[in-house]
């Protein structure tokens, strides 16, 4: 949808083909989980919202903030679904972190592009079409910030650190993340 909403040409015919099978597959995520699909919709519309009420500002912090909370509470969500006790609110929690930092990473994967384009991007609203070696710092550590916070959040769960699952996430949070982010503000990152 967010293709269909932002892009043009093959791209936009390419996310406006996979609508049927979405569907379907939306479909199924509703089954196993009643209502899924309307909190997800719920969730994007206040990101979308919260993007349009940015759109227009010409300085605004305010814009990364809101987009990166709204699309975090949509992973938070996702994240925790089926997870019952306390360790609902650490799912949730480390989804949300890894939400703000996914916001943040795709927003400046796409910032020249953006810009080049003339689309919304909250930081081009926020810091222009190019970023200096100073801004690029801040917004790394910002980054490192979301990843830290997602892991710190995870060792509070009672999970076998031994275990598979918990060694990808760790990896994930500690290694992965951080090194697209470095690639991504130096410029050397290209999407699979």
């Amino acid at each position: 949808e967010d293709d269909v909403r932002d892009e043009s040409g093959f791209k936009k015919l390419g996310a406006i083909l996979m609508r049927s099978p979405a569907k379907k597959w939306m479909r199924c995520a509703d089954e196993q989980d009643e209502g899924i699909v309307d909190k997800t919709r719920a969730g994007l519309d206040l990101y979308y919202a919260a993007e349009k009420e940015n759109a227009t500002a010409e300085f605004s912090d305010a814009g990364i903030e809101s987009g990166a909370e709204s699309f975090g509470e949509i992973v938070g969500m996702l994240a925790s679904r089926g997870i019952e006790d306390e360790n609902y609110a650490i799912a949730y929690s480390v989804g949300r972190h890894v939400g703000r930092w996914i916001y943040c990473i795709d927003a400046l994967d796409d910032l020249a592009e953006d810009a080049e384009k003339g689309r919304y991007n909250a930081f081009i609203a926020s810091y222009g079409n190019t970023l200096d070696e100073d801004e690029k710092l801040t917004l790394e550590c910002l980054l490192r910030d979301e990843s830290d916070s997602a892991m710190a959040m995870l060792e509070l769960a009672e999970a076998d650190e031994n275990s598979r699952a918990y060694r990808i996430v760790k990896n994930i949070l500690t290694e992965s993340m951080p090194r697209v982010a470095r690639a991504v503000l130096d410029g050397t990152y290209r999407k699979p």
